[in-house]
């Protein structure tokens, strides 16, 4: 049993069914509207909940998923937690008596086990095939190191490292995969405890807003190796012996004995399925970009011609163009010889060789412009303003950074500290 005292039971119980719910349902192929549906339902609820009940003044949306953290996700939180409160004082008023609850513990576990499992693998996946720190953008690879945000620096320290990328990924596919098992549960739990601490403190040191769930993943972790502390406590702290004990099984015999595989291995084998075919879509988008979005890649603007006068990009006026940035689809990135940036709306014509650009935030400032491509240059001219403009650039590649190409040496007379 997870937890032998029945109130706190039925706390946890219902805290963390609010917690996973939708899962695994809205994981299965079709079922997708359900998380849909979750969000759709829980959005106006918590939005009176925190606006009016509470009175806090600040928006409460749950638009941007991609943050954890955000003021919705602390205030869903703590939604659930009263219902859960609420819940088991209702379900322990009804329920006088204080039987233990064997079966529904077992239920529990397997629940907080499967999801742990799913999680674990799920973010092992996305490292061992590199989606969840895919190489850094060519933007990045300009950006000043004061100019970054501690979480842009770990990801792209994540993103150069992808051996140390590789190990954290098979950390977490490894945990994961021994907590489907029965006898290898206790095993994957250590190690997913060991995995998540360090997932958790990067969370906070490098202000990643993933903390709310990566702090709900360990938690679950350390539910799972409750019943096993005092024999662990044996072992480690006292060196002494522990009798192997009989792990529960209250759906193994009947019908159950049949159907039971099936549903485990059919929901692995879907899970398997449908996070692979994700990672490797994912991973093919990112590689095949270079072929995918015209004109992709970082130019280095050698020489500007303004009316038949040339100024090299050595001189450092603040309004010359210094790189061309595209490596995103309908867009691309202006750096000045200060470094400053702008942001453009980019079409390309590659039949008539032209692109057109229109700032984002200023609609006057746009551009039209004839280019020539080859594998290591792109020149491209236009009339803007009454002024005729010519701009010579060389093709910067990833490998041409020391970041992306010092590598690994076994032999190092000094520290090759840049």
């Amino acid at each position: 049993m997870i937890i032998k005292n029945n109130i706190l039971f039925r706390f946890l119980f219902l805290l963390f069914c609010l917690l996973i719910f939708p899962w695994p349902l809205g994981k299965l192929p079709g079922f997708g509207v359900l998380e849909e549906f979750h969000s759709r339902f829980f959005e106006p609820l918590i939005t009176w909940f925190g606006n009016d009940l509470l009175g806090i003044e600040s928006k409460i949306s749950n638009s941007v998923i991609i943050s954890g953290d955000k003021l919705y996700d602390y205030l869903l939180l703590l939604f659930f937690i009263i219902l859960a409160l609420l819940g088991s004082f209702i379900w322990s008023f009804i329920e006088k008596r204080n039987r233990p609850y064997e079966k529904l513990n077992y239920i529990f576990e397997i629940i907080l086990r499967y999801f742990l499992a799913y999680q674990m693998i799920y973010y092992g996946i996305f490292k061992i095939i590199p989606v969840q720190f895919f190489e850094p953008y060519f933007s990045t690879l300009l950006q000043s190191y004061g100019k970054a945000s501690p979480m842009g620096i770990f990801w792209t320290m994540m993103a150069v490292s992808k051996g140390y990328a590789l190990f954290a990924g098979l950390a977490e596919f490894i945990g994961g995969v021994f907590l489907f098992f029965r006898k290898t549960k206790l095993l994957g739990s250590l190690i997913s405890i060991g995995v998540l601490i360090n997932v958790v403190a990067v969370n906070f040191f490098y202000d990643i807003p993933v903390k709310l769930f990566s702090i709900e993943l360990l938690i679950i972790a350390i539910l799972l190796i409750v019943p096993y502390l005092s024999r662990l406590s044996k072992v480690i702290l006292s060196n002494r012996a522990v009798e192997k004990i009989i792990l529960p099984s209250y759906y193994d015999k009947g019908k159950w004995k049949t159907i039971r595989p099936f549903l485990k291995w059919g929901f692995v084998a879907i899970f398997c399925y449908t996070t692979l075919s994700t990672a490797l879509k994912a991973y093919s988008f990112h590689r095949e970009k270079e072929k995918t979005i015209p004109l992709y890649g970082l130019y280095e603007i050698s020489t500007l011609i303004t009316n038949n006068d040339s100024i090299t990009t050595q001189v450092k006026y603040a309004d010359t163009w210094r790189y061309l940035i595209i490596e995103h689809d309908n867009s691309a990135q202006i750096l000045q010889t200060d470094m400053s940036k702008r942001a453009y709306e980019f079409e390309v014509d590659s039949i008539a060789k032209k692109f057109n650009m229109k700032n984002f935030r200023d609609s006057e400032d746009v551009y039209t412009f004839n280019y020539q491509k080859t594998d290591t240059t792109l020149t491209f001219s236009g009339i803007v303003k009454n002024d005729t403009l010519f701009y010579e650039t060389k093709r910067i590649e990833k490998e041409d950074f020391l970041l992306m190409n010092r590598g690994f040496h076994w032999i190092n007379e000094y520290p090759y500290n840049r």
